[in-house]
């Protein structure tokens, strides 16, 4: 999902996690931890919340 603002991102996840969805968001403060990334990779979330500006020019 793209979510264009973190409050929204916040708010999102709460929400996700009241029906037991694994999310996390991805944004400027959880960009570079591997820790994060490694366990996206491992496939311990269902659904990934971005901030369009992480998807960088490939979107407009």
């Amino acid at each position: 999902m793209i979510s264009p603002l973190k409050h929204l991102q916040t708010s999102q996840v709460l929400e996700c996690e009241r029906y037991h969805i694994k999310t996390i968001t991805i944004n400027e403060d959880t960009l570079n931890d591997p820790e994060l990334w490694e366990s996206i990779q491992q496939g311990h979330y269902q659904h990934l919340i971005v901030l369009p500006k992480q998807l960088g020019d490939k979107i407009q």
